[in-house]
């Protein structure tokens, strides 16, 4: 059987980094792993991006359709991927190495294997140390100037234009 460093560290540490919902990271686990990428990024000036899913249908199903969609990016990321809740309506999956564009065939490689995708689901992707967050609404690609830093720094911050997860096949 095969661990991560930081599961045998926090094994011995006593923390459980996994969250019940989902068995993902908890959101301190998570924003703790994103500073680690973040000053790894600064160190090596090796890339990463984050993909936040959010849910907005406000139909008290969010918390059942984030923990589902946790489950199958758990299943699906390669080992040097992280995936969390960046909070109570968010799940994120850090891409290590990856840019923008890989980052958005990630969400469509996710998006083509959930079984009816509920249509409140919204995505977001920040690239680090890229100067800008990338959206992608309705199929039109935009940019606006937001660094990862700010949203790193932050760890609150709400993105100025979440996304809708464009259509496979568009």
């Amino acid at each position: 059987m095969i661990f991560h460093f930081l599961d045998i560290v926090n094994f011995f540490k006593g923390k459980n980094k996994k969250n019940t919902l989902g068995g993902i990271y908890s959101d301190d686990a998570f924003r703790a792993i994103l500073e680690r990428e973040k000053a790894r990024s600064e160190r090596t000036g090796q890339i990463f991006s984050i993909v936040l899913f959010e849910c907005k249908n406000g139909n008290g199903t969010n918390v059942a359709t984030l923990t589902r969609l946790g489950n199958d990016i758990t299943r699906r990321i390669r080992k040097s991927d992280e995936v969390g809740w960046y909070d109570g309506n968010r799940i994120g999956t850090i891409l290590a190495g990856s840019s923008t564009e890989r980052a958005w065939q990630f969400v469509e490689a996710i998006k083509e294997t959930i079984e009816g995708v509920d249509p409140g689901l919204i995505c977001s992707v920040y690239t680090y140390p890229s100067p800008c967050i990338s959206s992608n609404v309705h199929g039109e690609t935009t940019k606006e100037h937001q660094t990862l830093s700010e949203l790193a720094a932050s760890l609150n911050v709400k993105a100025n234009s979440s996304t809708v997860m464009p259509d496979a096949g568009k």
